[in-house]
């Protein structure tokens, strides 16, 4: 029994050599489009890096060769030599040309070894060592022309060796289907770099207009990772560079570290680190400190140590960058909403990158154009972010605005912006000015210095502060305009119609009987007040000098006004208005009114008629003058017409029904003086 189970074990193994299936590229398959064929090599790693065609193709090392199983070889970053080993076999009854493409533009060194019809093998060198110029198909990646006899078979030998990651995606091309590919290639290539450099354009203009250093820390990082995507790609020693073999073996890192360094640096200011997260800004410092280092590195030491220092940062700086992003964002930092989703793109095909670089990941569509990929989604997504915080930014500033305007209007009135139809107080310039119809008021605390002298300093500033407490709500209550304080006095502008004057001088009338009874629940003396009103033009504008300016109104209506209620003094009226007023009264007879006499502005000639409002008065001072209102105004009348003895007369009978009655004693003294 166990002799036939040693027969059947050996019967098994001498059958498998026999049964195994040779991997060949079968040419028939390659006519009609491009594959990949990193499974159809076989591999060898010379640690020596000094093995020859001569040795390699020995019996010693035939069966040291191991079969690909990914459709992408990848070694990542190795000093080592590598050989590749493929069989092609040509099964048709003619001869085939077709392409070999090796998809990576950064290998420094490859050599394609033919056999010919000597025995021997014919040698073909391409690599990124050799200027461009010399290259036999001129094309951004590694192009080799093969030609294969009908019924034949060929086994070419190719050596690899690279400072630079060692990724070798293989392709088997027909020349038709080259052509067409690299004209779809060329397209999608320049759409993205136009993306970019459009994107650059877009962003530099936006840096013009917000001047935000954020912006032009984008612009850099767009423009270097834009440069090391050409360059990665093979475009920029194709076109920008084709003879200049050492800057094309020593820029990627560089651009890969100044890349990571403005990435950095635009994180930093367009998230507000900081602010939001000072401690991690030092982490980020510290990879600009490297980065920057690694930009010295790249340009003054091999390339194997800059490219490796390169693609470690990368790696970090991804990291950094999305993590920033979620710390901010949970910060509730708005701005880091987009950022995040627009990163996560460019950082999903960077780290495709690096782990595809290591060999860690094989060689695909999405690795090998993720970067591309990446970068065209995080600029267009980014772009919303950008667009985002400029409204950001700009609401921020309409409100900063706002609340300055709100500020400057404890000193400033907005309707005085409106009415020079301006939207904020930094608009405002010398000399900027309005002809408009107003109702001007004044209105003034009657024996105030006498009032004052009993008070401190502090007192004095309560009792004035508790006063305008109380009135100033009731001009604007009226659609009134308080244009200035003058100590205990205000000067208020009606915009609309002499109504709300009248209706606002009243109501002021009535809560400062209210403030006289609390005034008087302390012991306190009460105050009494004299208001004038006059309506006409007058110029509202600024005055002052460039240094310092204010806002005022100029015109014989203002010095009328401040002289009617002057006049209030004399009279003993608490509310005195002008002709003018009266007769835009909208309803004349709901007010108590007696005509006061006549009053000019000083240095005019014209006289303007002047009229009393008693209804603002006590009740027993308003039932006395309206007694006396007719024998008053008889008086006035006489007074003007000159019949000064007729006059006297009509005055002696108001002070006999109203004794305290002092526009009737003013015009005794008159009348005295006339006489």
């Amino acid at each position: 029994m166990e002799r036939k189970i040693i027969l059947l074990f050996a019967l098994i193994v001498n059958l498998i050599p026999i049964t195994a299936k040779e991997v060949n590229l079968e040419l028939n398959e390659v006519e009609k489009n491009g594959i990949p064929i990193g499974k159809l090599f076989e591999y060898y790693e010379d640690t020596t890096g000094k093995l020859q065609i001569e040795d390699i193709t020995s019996e010693e090392y035939k069966d040291k060769f191991i079969q690909s199983k990914i459709d992408s070889l990848s070694f990542g970053f190795k000093d080592s030599a590598y050989w590749l080993k493929l069989k092609v076999k040509n099964s048709t009854d003619k001869d085939i040309s077709w392409i070999l493409e090796l998809g990576y533009p950064m290998i420094d060194q490859i050599k394609l070894f033919s056999p010919n019809l000597n025995g021997g093998f014919s040698l073909v060198s391409e690599g990124d060592e050799k200027p461009f110029k010399e290259r036999k198909i001129h094309y951004r990646n590694f192009l080799f022309e093969m030609n294969e006899q009908s019924e034949g078979f060929k086994e070419y030998f190719i050596r690899i060796q690279s400072t630079s990651s060692i990724n070798l995606p293989m392709f088997a091309w027909g020349i038709q289907n080259l052509t067409e590919k690299i004209n779809k290639e060329q397209t999608l290539l320049g759409m993205s770099y136009g993306i970019i450099f459009i994107m650059i354009f877009y962003n530099l203009f936006i840096f013009i207009s917000t001047k935000d250093r954020s912006y032009l820390y984008y612009i850099l990082f767009v423009l270097f990772y834009g440069t090391f995507l050409i360059t990665l790609n093979g475009v920029a020693f194709e076109y920008l560079w084709p003879n200049w073999v050492w800057w094309a073996n020593h820029c990627l890192p560089f651009f890969i570290c100044t890349a990571s360094l403005f990435g950095l640096l635009f994180a930093r200011n367009f998230l507000n680190t900081r602010k939001i997260k000072p401690k991690f800004t030092i982490w980020m410092n510290i990879l600009m400190v490297i980065a920057g280092i690694g930009m010295s590195v790249s340009l003054f030491f091999k390339y194997s140590i800059g490219i490796k220092i390169a693609t470690v940062l990368a790696a970090v700086t991804v990291g950094t960058l999305l993590l920033v992003g979620i710390l901010c964002q949970i910060k509730g930092y708005r701005p880091a909403r987009y950022y995040l989703i627009a990163w996560s793109a460019l950082i999903f095909g960077i780290t495709a990158f690096v782990l595809k670089t290591f060999g860690i990941i094989p060689n695909n569509f999405f690795t090998q154009w993720g970067l591309q990929i990446g970068a065209v989604m995080e600029m267009f997504l980014l772009s919303l972010g950008l667009a985002d915080k400029i409204n950001d930014l700009k609401t921020e500033k309409e409100k900063a605005q706002k609340e300055l305007n709100i500020a400057y209007g404890r000193f400033v009135p907005h309707e005085f912006l409106n009415f020079l139809d301006k939207k904020s107080i930094l608009d405002v310039n010398l000399g900027d000015q309005i002809l408009k119809q107003m109702t001007v008021l004044f209105c003034d605390i009657r024996s105030f210095t006498s009032l004052s002298e009993q008070m401190t300093p502090k007192e004095n500033f309560n009792f004035i502060n508790s006063y305008l407490g109380r009135v100033v709500p009731v001009f604007r209550k009226n659609n009134g305009i308080v244009d200035k304080f003058i100590g205990d006095g205000i000067m208020a502008l009606f915009p609309n119609n002499p109504d709300d004057a009248v209706h606002a001088a009243l109501e002021v009338l009535a809560k400062i009987s209210e403030y006289n009874l609390e005034r008087l629940s302390h012991s306190l003396e009460p105050i009494r007040v004299g208001i004038g009103i006059h309506t006409g033009n007058l110029m509202l504008g600024t005055i002052g000098n460039d240094e310092f300016m204010q806002g005022s109104v100029i015109s014989d209506t203002v010095n009328l006004a401040s002289r009617i209620e002057t006049l209030t003094k004399k009279v003993g009226a608490t509310l005195l208005i002008s002709k003018a007023v009266l007769e835009k009264l909208q309803n004349q007879s709901e007010y108590l009114l007696r005509y006061i006499g006549n009053v000019k502005v000083k240095g005019k000639t014209i006289e303007t008629a002047v009229y009393e409002i008693f209804d603002g008065d006590d009740s027993i001072v308003k039932n006395l003058k309206s007694k006396t209102k007719n024998d008053f105004a008889k008086g006035v009348e006489l007074f003007y017409n000159k019949e000064y003895l007729s006059a006297r007369s009509y005055f002696e009978s108001v002070i006999e029904v109203f004794p305290e009655d002092k526009a009737s004693k003013t015009y005794l003294v008159r009348l005295k003086e006339k006489t």
